[in-house]
């Protein structure tokens, strides 16, 4: 059996593909070059990741409570007629 294997051309032999993945990528870039490439990563992604997170969170929010905002109040219904003047002593 081993004996035939070793007979078959190079050519027929199937060569492992290496296969390019993003957390290899990442790993032989820019977590092996540096420290500071690594803690600029780290950073970065936690400011994507809030940025996206709050955004979220954000609209969320204001989708559950449309028209109970401070900012969508109609405060001309509110407004009274007889303002009253600062007197003069």
């Amino acid at each position: 059996m081993f004996a035939l294997a070793s007979r078959i051309p190079q050519k027929f032999v199937r060569q492992q593909v290496r296969q390019f993945s993003l957390p290899t990528t990442l790993y032989n870039n820019v977590w092996r070059k540096s420290n500071i490439f690594y803690i600029t990563y780290v950073v970065m992604g936690c400011v994507v990741v809030e940025m996206v997170y709050g955004s979220l969170t954000n609209s969320i929010w204001n989708s559950y409570n449309s028209g109970k905002l401070y900012h969508q109040i109609d405060w001309s219904k509110f407004k009274s007629e007889d303002e009253e003047e600062d007197e003069e002593e």
